[in-house]
């Protein structure tokens, strides 16, 4: 049931239904909107077999599916479709996914090269320990800026076959190039 009308503040909101049955109002400390993932339409999604969006690999992290299992190499883009004029925020979610996901596809495939391509470390509630075990799981992390966001594209027949992501790295000032078996795009969240 959608409330009829939302009013307050943070510890203080009021909710109102209205339904044939009449009229409820709710107080409530905290409430919650509708959400979606954003429709990517960039990064090659839909054209290129092995892009997905951080929610697809999720689900075959889960059950396992042999592309994921086999993969040599994966890389996550963060802020895909966001933090930029048309949607300028982040979703707070997104990256502690991206580690989740990490996290398991080495204990699956401890020999994939992973990395995380992000724009800021958003991972609240995790400790500098944490990260330790990242480093030393040896998941790369690679940072990239709004104005040179990594390229995707499909590469050519006679090439290694996945896509290919190109970015400078903003700490040698070189352009780095991975050849990726798979992609996951980290998408934000939108309203419904």
């Amino acid at each position: 049931m959608r409330p009829s009308e939302t009013s307050g503040n943070v510890g203080n909101f009021v909710i109102r239904h209205e339904s044939g049955r009449g009229s409820l109002e709710i107080e409530q400390g905290a409430t919650a909107i509708d959400v979606d993932e954003y429709k990517v339409i960039e990064c090659l999604f839909e054209q290129d077999e092995g892009v997905m969006t951080q929610f697809d690999l999720e689900d075959k992290i889960s059950c396992r599916d042999e592309k994921i299992v086999n993969a040599g190499s994966l890389v996550m883009i963060q802020c895909v479709g966001c933090r930029n004029a048309d949607r300028d925020y982040c979703a707070r979610i997104c990256y502690k996914n991206a580690i989740r996901n990490a996290l398991n596809l080495k204990e699956i495939n401890p020999r994939m090269d992973v990395y995380i391509l992000f724009r800021n470390k958003s991972a609240f509630g995790f400790s500098k320990n944490y990260y330790r075990t990242l480093v030393d799981k040896d998941i790369r992390f690679i940072r990239y800026k709004l104005h040179n966001i990594p390229k995707v594209e499909t590469l050519v027949e006679g090439g290694p076959s996945g896509p290919r992501v190109t970015l400078a790295d903003p700490v040698s000032g070189y352009r780095l190039v991975i050849h990726a078996d798979l992609l996951a795009l980290v998408a934000p969240v939108v309203g419904s």
